[in-house]
């Protein structure tokens, strides 16, 4: 990590924290989800069971919207710091 300007830290953080951390809760949502589609499915005679499933399938949509939502705000950040936007170039600031 010979780069200590602030561009070089977010993209350390990004690159080794946020992406993995990101991939891997998004992994784990798309896995409640589906597990919750199979309670539902296989226990459709039993209302428990098909309740269950919808609570499932329902953090599992909500932990994917949440880590839609971390990508785009790591997206907001990387162009802030980044010289596309106008009066933006904030990489220069050294640590």
């Amino acid at each position: 990590m010979g780069n200590k300007d602030i561009c070089g830290i977010l993209t350390v953080v990004q690159n080794e924290v946020m992406k993995p951390l990101v991939s891997l809760l998004g992994v784990v949502a798309t896995f409640l989800f589906l597990w919750g589609a199979i309670e539902f499915i296989a226990g459709a005679s039993d209302e428990k069971a098909r309740s269950t499933g919808k609570l499932h399938m329902m953090w599992g949509i909500v932990g994917l919207v949440i880590m839609a939502v971390a990508w785009i705000i790591i997206k907001i950040f990387q162009s802030f710091f980044t010289n596309s936007v106008p009066g933006g170039p904030l990489c220069n600031i050294a640590f």
